[in-house]
């Protein structure tokens, strides 16, 4: 897995591989680690953990986070989505999961921006335009 994903930071800042139950592994281009391991719970439909893991693990890089609280946050987003059948988790959970990551997140982000989706998307435009291509690549290997 160290030999593949050091193939996808000649493209990429940042490779992640989900490990399913077993948590993630993500690299820096600089040597960076961060691992954080899955939540260990019970895993009612795995549907949805794979975008919940991604989009969890993306929103702490754009703030701004450390790699291993990148990985922390996508492992947390992840577990979320296993607890529940199917691919929506309820407002409580949403609320809870809101809980759990900026707990996880405190100290290195910037909180999300209010006026939501369009500030986020503004902000990772200016992002990909600084660094001058991808910044992150998310693998599967569960």
């Amino acid at each position: 897995m160290e030999a593949a994903q050091k193939f996808v930071l000649q493209y990429a800042q940042v490779c992640v591989v989900s490990l399913g139950a077993r948590g993630c592994v993500a690299r820096h281009r600089d040597g960076t680690v961060g691992r954080a391991p899955a939540g260990g719970v019970k895993v009612v439909d795995t549907i949805g953990a794979g975008d919940n893991f991604s989009s969890g693990f993306l929103y702490a890089h754009l703030m701004g986070c450390s790699l291993q609280q990148c990985a922390a946050v996508g492992c947390q987003a992840g577990s979320e989505a296993v607890k529940v059948k199917g691919s929506i988790l309820s407002e409580a959970a949403w609320q809870g999961l809101r809980a759990r990551v900026d707990e996880l997140m405190a100290g290195a982000a910037q909180p999300l921006p209010a006026s939501g989706a369009a500030a986020v998307q503004e902000q990772q435009q200016q992002q990909h335009a600084a660094v001058g291509g991808v910044d992150a690549c998310v693998l599967t290997a569960a």
